[in-house]
């Protein structure tokens, strides 16, 4: 659905904005962190091929694209895709996510907190992709868990 797609496309903007500003205060604290947030683009479908390559590459997909249909489409992410609020990811890497999560809800106030953050690292550059939100007000979709999230988020110990 559109609107669907189009709150993905206001979380990834206002999660570039907040990491545009952690990225100045850690280079201001001497620290070479680079978050860099993917912002999607809302695609519409005109015309749907059947060409089999595709389907033989990707793996057969849970249902067929249709026409006039709406999807979002971001550039390829080359290297190893991690979630960085894995258990299993490097202690630094770790850190860093949950400082830029805890620096999300400072610097909004307590209105929201951004979490969900994978992508792939390279040297200290951090390209992100599909981060999630939590705001008391949902505005950022109704999938995003409201005051649950942001709960969960603030009970949970820090690294």
């Amino acid at each position: 659905m559109k609107e669907d797609r189009n709150h993905e496309i206001e979380r990834a903007k206002m999660a570039k904005s907040l990491a545009m500003k952690f990225n100045k205060e850690m280079s201001e604290l001497g620290q070479r962190v680079n978050l860099v947030v993917l912002t999607p683009m809302l695609v519409e479908i005109d015309e749907v091929s059947s060409f089999m390559c595709i389907a033989l590459l990707l793996g057969k997909p849970n249902r067929k694209i249709r026409e006039l249909e709406y999807v979002s489409v971001e550039p390829y992410l080359s290297g190893k895709f991690q979630n960085f609020n894995s258990s299993k990811i490097k202690m630094f890497d770790s850190m860093v996510m949950n400082a830029f999560s805890h620096y999300t809800w400072c610097c909004t106030q307590g209105e929201c907190v951004v979490t969900g953050l994978k992508g792939v690292k390279e040297f200290e550059n951090y390209f992100l992709t599909t981060p999630v939100i939590h705001s008391w007000e949902a505005i950022y979709g109704h999938n995003r868990f409201r005051t649950d999230g942001n709960r969960q988020f603030l009970c949970e110990p820090s690294v």
